[in-house]
Parts: structure tokens; C-alpha cells; sequence
């Protein structure tokens, strides 16, 4: 019998349905073990725990609406049915989030609300897919400004699917491609809880919607086309505008195209276009843009409408007070935009906006009263803006709910505005007209003598009509000029050509014949751009043949060509479209061909990396310099305090009873003295190489003197010889080493120290390659070749080892790059042979290897550098 029950909370896990089974299962072992179940009142208290916990997990689950989704299912707003938590610091995880049950809200709106936080706010809900069909479901977040948005989807392994989207994320990486924030779920025919968390500097306005493909498919076409409907608008206005201001040279219009252009770009851009087509990398440039073009817009429109109202003439105290508190705060706001959070100045801008529009009504007001035309046709358009506007800043804040007017509100509003100020200037257009006809009638009457001039211009219109005969003429002329042309371009030494818009070739020079290696006749079966590039680039070109639509603009774009022969080569591409009756025929460009240029590329970058050899030289020198002369003074004193031929020596091992003699004997019997002079002798080689390090790290002027190189070869090849790591570990006496020399190599003007250890390392380079062929019966051999070619002496060190792969020779000459064991190199002998070379004597070395077929460095220097 027990004296007390711990009865635990069910917590009911969708991604786990045995979780209640666990916990009752090791309650029921507790009691067993304890023999109370075999008594009545055991019984009683085990059933009645069952009992209870079964009822706390029933009501927990019921405590979480859940979204059944039915054979009649294609769209639901499921943002009422949401709970949300608020995170203020922005900081907790999914794994914290889940152990959070008491702390979830309802929404119980249609559209969240929350105005500007910088909180993250997690939502979650919960599905039921009882769909008899398998095709996917979408939830959209139709808000396409949010910064950051994270979804978390049990993957039924106790685990989470974790996607992201926002417009701070590059856009290829949504799992739509839509304007809005699109994410598919997977089907998942039970219950799964879902989990989003969205963090933004924007305003949190937002509604989660549940689609079908097909349904979101259907809808997209007509959104899209209410859109392209108002932009097109938009623009017809604009052009509209731009075509009477070039007509009348009036500033009015130029000052309404700016505010009429930045209110099309904004909405553009607020509408979730912009991270579409503008910034689709993402990244903080999205948010800066909506503050700055609503201050812009706040800037030019009140700008215009003072001019297109008259406010300075008719309200100077209230058109002074629009400058101060409307104008000098938007462009300040336009400039802090770039350096402040987005969410502090859009609200600033906002506030800002409403105050704007509330003066000019005020001002539109008056002036109606004054009898003003231009009035009554704004009035016709800011009445519904100011609706409008204050309903969606009330939005946007977070003090009201969204509704259809979300949607489509300001679009079609502000395409009023503009419509309505179009129609003003327009009126006031026509009655400039009026004013001109009656001053052209006026001109007519006073000025009818000139009707006897008429004659005159009969006259004028016959020598007319012979000097269009010498025009056709000149357009003949103009003719054979474009033939030339024609021809012209045939001859350039870069291939040019014209393609349809679906891709065909319709012309190509002969050098772009040459080029790519293929024919007229395959120009003539149709022949599409797309196949002249490797695979790998097609999809690239196509993307980027798309974007060349929207734009007038010479593109250029590198890519690879694929030869008819299967041989590639990297190009430049220039590209633009070609107009004919004002439509798109197709697009016109010239390939370049810019393999050098990759290659002094490939240089350029070789040598960046060897400069840095320079300064490591200086620090490990200086850094092993000072212990090194510390040894070698101490060997060096050494010996000397052993040598019977310093008195000092003698006296002390006299008053000692030492004979020196023996000493010396003994020393020498046992080697000391031998080890002595191996560790002098080594420190003196260690001395040289770092002389040489710092030689190469201060850039210390180099002696240079005429040598034979053949000589020189020579030498390194017997300092190679007693070289101790050479002779222990690679046997280099055991190679066999072929001499050929060309003898009549004239001397070149070398820094011969340099040189030897240049030789040096690749004789070392060579011997560690071949080592080991003898133990297994081939016959190791390195040959050295010289000769010249043109104005430059050729020196080739080839041995008949394993060779190395493509990828090893392009990294061969790289600092610290080494195919050798741990603690057998360290990756610099190469490229210091590749500075001493390209950098002090102006030559080049280059490898060619192949697997299996051994090894060969060529070095080129000049003749003479004298």
C-alpha cells in the first residue's frame, strides 16, 4: 500500500501518438512492482489514474482548434483559427516554443495586427488532412514585406522540417516563386502542428492562408492581371505626361511625372515585385527603399500640387507651413532612411504622409471656394485617398484590421490621384489651347497679306519637289552605305550575330563561323544560340536573355562556347534588342573571345598568391634566427674549450690533472668531436637558408652577373648530391641523372645563388617524386635538358616518376601546397622557385605532368637582361 500518487499531465503530440501509451505504461509497472494491484484498493487507484490522465490529455487536445481540411477544401483564411506567442527578446527556439503550452493566444482576426515590433512572434496551428486526393497544400503569408519567416513541419521522426523565406532571403530560395511568401506541406495524412515564426522591422500585417495548387494556379492569373492592369496605368500616364511636357516645355508636368513615377515604383516594390525583380538577392536594401520613395513621394507631390493649386500665390502662410512641416521633415526622413531602422522612419514617414494629405485637402478646399478648376479635379481624387490612406496607415500601426481595401485600395486610389491631376493639367492644357487659337485667329485677321505670299510658297514647293528628287538620290547613297556596313561587319575580327526571340540564329559573321567551328548550312537547318554554349550555361543564358526584354540597354555576360569540335572557350557576349515598329523582333550582340584574358587572370592571381611568401620569410627568419646563433656559439665555444691549442685550456686542465691529449682522443674515438662539427656545419646551412629567406622578404638588391647556365646546372646538381635529406632519404647517387646541354648557349645574366636553389628544389621536387622505383625494379632517372628558343634560353627538369593529376599541377606553384606526408615539406619550395623566376628574373616556369607518365618543369629566362 502507498501512501501517495503522482498523477502526470498528458500532453497530447501529434508527431507522436504514443506518448500517452509511454507514460501509462511505466505508471503501471510502478504499482505492479509494488504488489498493489493484486488488492482491491490498488485496483481502484490505478483504473481511476488512468481515468484522469486520459481526460487531462482529451482536454488538452481540444483546448487547440483544429483545421480539418475535407474533400471540399481549396482556400481558408486560417488566421483566426491561430494561437501566437509573443517572443520580445527574439531569442527562443523551436525546441523552447514547444514546451511553451500555456503561454499561446488566439488571434480571433482575419488579419494580424500587431503594428511595428521588433518581437518575433510565433504562431502555430494545427491540420487534419482528410483530402481523398495527394497534390500538395500552400500556405501563403500574403504579406510580402516581413523580414524573416521560419517554418518549422514535423517530419514524423521526432524531428522538424525547417524552412525559410523573407524578403531579407534571396528569392530563388522560396519554395514558390511568387510575390507573396508561398510554402508547400507536405501531405501528411493525420494530424501534424505547424509552427511559423516571423520576425520583420516592418509592420506586421499579415494573414495565413491555406491553398490547393489549383486553386492558388487559378487566382494567380486574374491578381496579376489586376496589377499589370493599374502599373500599365500608371505608365500611360506617365508617358502621357512626358510626351506634353517635351510639347510645352512646362514645368508642371515635369514635377508631376516624379511623384506619378515613384508612386508606381513604391507600390511596385510594397506589392512584393521588388524583391522579385530588384532585389532578388534579398538583404537590406528592400527596406531602405519603402521609407526613401515615400519620402520622395511626399517631397515631389507636394511639390506639385503647390505649383498645380497655386498655394504660394493664393495661401502663402499655409504653403509656407506645408514647407516646414511637410517638405524639410520628408527630405530629412529621405536621407535618415539610409542610415535608420526601417521601421523608426516609416512610421515617421507615415505620420508625415497623413499630414500631408489633410493640408492639401485643406488647401484643395479653399481654393474650390475661390473658384479654382484645378481644385474640383483633385477633389475628385483625394476623397477617396484620404479614406483610403488613413485606413491603411491605421493598418499598418496596428490599430485596425484588413479587409479587400488591403488588397487593391491604394492602387487603384492613388491611380485616381494621378488619373484626376492628369485630367487638371489637361483642362488647363486645353485652355492654353483656347487662348491660342483666339490669338491665332487674331494673328490671321491682322496679318492677311500674307495669303499673297502663297505664291510665293507654290514657287517654293516646286524646288521642293526637285530637291526631293536629289533625296532619293541620297537615299540611295544611304543604301549603299548599309551595304557597306554589311560588309564591314563581316570582316571584324569578332563574331557578331542576330537571333529571333525564340532562340534561332538568323546571322553570323564569318569569324564567328571561325570561331566556333561551325558552318552557313547549320545556320540554315536552324541552328538555336542555346546549343553553342555548354549545358551547364543555357539555362543561365535563357534567364538572362528574359531580363534583356525589360531593357534598351547593351548587356554583357561571360559564358562558355562549345565548339563543333567539342573544344570549349570562355566568351564575352554583348546583347540588345532589336526594335522594329516599336515591337521586340529579336536580339543582336558580339562575342569576343577572352581566353587570354583568363589566362592573365589566372596570372594575376598566381602572383597575388606569392607575394605573400615574402612577409612569412621575414617572420619565421627573424623569429629562428636569434636560438639558431645561440647554438651555433654554443657548439662553436665548445669545441673551442676542448682544444689543446688555447693556453687557457691547458692551465685549467693542469691544475685539474686532465690531460688534454686524452680528452681529445677519447672525443674523437666516441665522435663527439665529429657531432660537433655536424651540428656547426648544419647551423651554418640553417644560417644560409634564412639569409636567403630575408634576402627574399626585404627585396635587398640581388647581385646579377653573367653565368653559363650550363655550369650552374652542374654545381646544383653536386650540392644535390651531399645533400644529407637527399642522400638519406631519396638515395639521390642511386639516380641517374642525363645531361643534355646544348653547348653553345650563350651566358645569361642570372643571379646565380638564386638560381642553384631554384634547381635545387626541383631536383629535390624530382627525387622525392621517383623515390622508391628502384625497391620495386624500375630504374629512376631525371633529365636536364637547355636550349633556346627565339630571344629566351629553356631549361626543362623532367623525371620519369608517377606524374600528378590536373588538379595537382594547377595548384603546384601555390604556397604551402604539398602532396608529401606530414612533417616531409612544407608547400614553399615550388612557389619560391616561381618568385625567383617570374618576379627577379622575368621568366616563367611552368609544369606538364600526366598520370603516369612523369613529370617536367620548363623554365624560360630572357637571353639577356643586361
Amino acid at each position: 500500500m502507498f501512501t501517495s500518487i503522482d498523477i502526470y499531465r498528458c500532453v497530447w503530440d501529434n508527431s507522436n501518438r504514443s506518448y500517452l501509451y509511454c507514460k501509462l505504461h511505466v505508471f503501471h509497472n510502478d504499482i505492479y512492482e509494488k504488489g498493489d494491484m493484486k488488492s482491491v484498493h490498488g485496483k481502484i487507484v490505478f483504473f481511476t489514474t488512468i481515468f484522469l490522465i486520459s481526460i487531462a490529455g482529451y482536454a488538452e487536445r481540444l483546448s487547440v482548434e483544429t483545421i480539418l481540411l475535407d474533400e471540399t477544401f481549396s482556400f481558408i483564411n486560417i488566421t483566426p483559427k491561430i494561437r501566437y506567442f509573443e517572443d520580445h527578446g527574439g531569442t527562443l527556439t523551436i525546441d523552447d516554443i514547444t514546451a511553451r503550452n500555456k503561454d499561446w493566444r488566439a488571434l480571433n482576426v482575419n488579419t494580424t495586427r500587431f503594428g511595428y515590433s521588433r518581437s518575433a512572434f510565433w504562431y502555430t496551428f494545427t491540420l487534419e488532412n482528410r483530402m481523398p486526393r495527394d497534390g500538395g497544400i500552400y500556405l501563403e503569408i500574403d504579406f510580402p514585406t516581413v523580414d524573416y519567416i521560419d517554418l518549422y513541419i514535423p517530419d514524423g521522426k521526432g524531428g522538424w522540417i525547417h524552412k525559410e523565406a523573407g524578403d531579407m532571403i534571396p528569392f530563388k530560395n522560396r519554395d514558390i516563386p511568387d510575390r507573396n511568401f508561398i510554402f508547400t506541406i507536405p501531405e501528411n495524412k493525420t494530424y501534424q502542428s505547424i509552427y511559423v515564426r516571423i520576425q520583420t522591422l516592418g509592420s506586421h500585417k499579415y494573414s495565413f492562408l491555406l491553398k490547393t495548387p489549383e486553386f492558388y494556379l487559378d487566382t494567380l492569373g486574374k491578381i496579376l492581371s489586376v496589377y499589370w492592369i493599374v502599373w500599365g496605368w500608371f505608365l500611360l500616364l506617365v508617358l502621357y505626361n512626358i510626351f506634353i511636357y517635351f510639347s510645352t516645355q512646362e514645368r508642371i508636368y515635369l514635377l508631376f511625372i516624379i511623384p506619378a513615377s515613384v508612386t508606381g515604383m513604391e507600390q511596385f516594390i510594397i506589392r512584393g515585385f521588388g524583391a522579385q525583380y530588384f532585389f532578388p538577392s534579398g538583404g537590406k536594401w528592400i527596406n531602405i527603399a519603402m521609407p526613401f520613395l515615400w519620402a520622395v513621394m511626399i517631397l515631389s507631390g507636394t511639390q506639385f500640387y503647390r505649383l498645380f493649386l497655386g498655394s504660394k500665390k493664393l495661401f502663402p502662410k499655409m504653403d509656407r507651413l506645408i514647407v516646414w512641416i511637410i517638405q524639410i521633415p520628408a527630405f530629412v526622413m529621405m536621407i535618415l532612411s539610409l542610415f535608420l531602422p526601417v521601421d523608426i522612419i516609416m512610421q515617421a514617414v507615415l505620420y508625415i504622409f497623413l499630414l500631408e494629405i489633410l493640408l492639401i485637402v485643406i488647401i484643395m478646399v479653399r481654393a474650390a471656394l475661390k473658384k479654382v478648376r484645378q481644385a474640383y479635379f483633385l477633389m475628385a481624387g483625394f476623397v477617396p485617398i484620404f479614406v483610403i490612406s488613413i485606413h491603411g496607415i491605421l493598418i499598418t500601426l496596428g490599430f485596425t484590421e484588413g479587409n479587400f481595401l488591403k488588397l487593391y485600395g491604394i492602387e487603384f486610389t492613388l491611380s485616381g490621384v494621378i488619373f484626376f491631376s492628369s485630367l487638371g493639367l489637361a483642362d488647363k492644357l486645353n485652355i492654353l489651347k483656347k487662348n491660342l487659337e483666339k490669338s491665332e485667329a487674331q494673328v490671321r485677321e491682322q496679318n492677311s497679306e500674307l495669303m499673297a505670299a502663297n505664291e510665293e510658297l507654290v514657287a517654293t514647293n516646286e524646288e521642293f519637289e526637285a530637291q526631293n528628287e536629289e533625296l532619293m538620290t541620297a537615299y540611295r547613297s544611304l543604301e549603299a552605305e548599309e551595304q557597306r556596313f554589311s560588309e564591314m561587319t563581316g570582316m571584324l575580327p569578332q563574331a557578331v550575330y542576330e537571333m529571333e526571340l525564340n532562340g534561332k540564329l538568323t546571322y553570323v559573321n564569318e569569324f564567328g563561323y571561325d570561331m566556333t567551328g561551325y558552318t552557313s548550312d547549320d545556320l540554315k537547318r536552324g541552328m538555336n544560340a542555346l546549343d553553342l554554349l555548354v549545358p551547364e550555361d543555357r539555362k543561365k543564358a535563357a534567364e538572362n536573355f528574359i531580363s534583356i526584354l525589360s531593357s534598351s540597354d547593351v548587356h554583357p555576360h561571360d559564358y562558355t562556347v562549345m565548339r563543333r569540335d567539342g573544344t570549349t572557350i570562355p566568351v564575352l557576349i554583348y546583347t540588345r534588342t532589336i526594335m522594329r515598329d516599336g515591337s521586340q523582333k529579336g536580339f543582336r550582340g558580339v562575342i569576343i573571345d577572352i581566353t587570354e584574358r583568363k589566362r592573365a587572370e589566372a596570372v594575376l592571381i598566381q602572383n597575388e598568391k606569392m607575394m605573400t611568401v615574402g612577409g612569412l620569410a621575414a617572420g619565421m627568419a627573424h623569429e629562428i634566427n636569434n636560438p639558431l646563433g645561440i647554438i651555433l656559439q654554443g657548439v662553436q665555444n665548445t669545441i673551442r674549450r676542448f682544444s689543446p691549442e688555447q693556453e687557457k685550456n691547458r692551465n685549467i686542465a693542469e691544475e685539474m690533472g686532465l690531460d688534454l691529449g686524452l680528452v681529445g682522443r677519447y672525443m674523437e674515438e666516441r665522435r663527439i668531436t665529429y657531432y660537433l662539427r655536424s651540428i656547426e656545419e648544419a647551423g651554418g646551412r640553417a644560417g644560409d637558408i634564412i639569409a636567403n629567406m630575408l634576402n627574399f622578404s626585404r627585396k635587398t638588391r640581388q647581385e646579377f652577373s653573367s653565368c653559363n647556365i650550363n655550369s650552374v646546372i652542374d654545381e646544383a646538381i653536386t650540392l644535390a648530391e651531399k645533400d644529407y635529406d637527399l642522400k638519406r632519404k631519396y638515395d639521390f647517387r642511386h639516380i641517374e641523372i642525363v645531361r643534355n646541354y646544348y653547348e653553345e648557349l650563350p651566358e645569361l645574366y642570372i643571379q646565380k645563388t638564386e638560381m642553384e636553389q631554384v634547381l635545387l628544389n626541383l631536383l629535390k621536387n624530382a627525387a622525392q617524386a621517383i623515390s622508391g622505383m628502384a625497391e620495386e625494379g624500375g630504374h629512376p632517372r631525371i633529365t636536364i635538358s637547355t636550349a633556346f628558343s627565339g630571344d629566351r634560353a629553356v631549361i626543362t627538369i623532367a623525371d620519369n616518376g608517377p606524374g600528378m593529376d590536373e588538379d595537382m599541377s594547377r595548384h603546384v606553384f601555390e604556397p604551402f601546397y604539398t602532396t608529401k606526408p606530414v612533417g616531409e615539406g612544407t608547400g614553399l619550395g615550388l612557389s619560391v622557385a616561381y618568385f625567383i623566376i617570374t618576379g627577379n628574373h622575368k621568366g616563367s616556369i611552368e609544369v606538364v605532368s600526366r598520370k603516369g607518365f612523369g613529370t617536367t618543369f620548363i623554365i624560360g629566362l630572357p637571353l639577356s637582361r643586361k
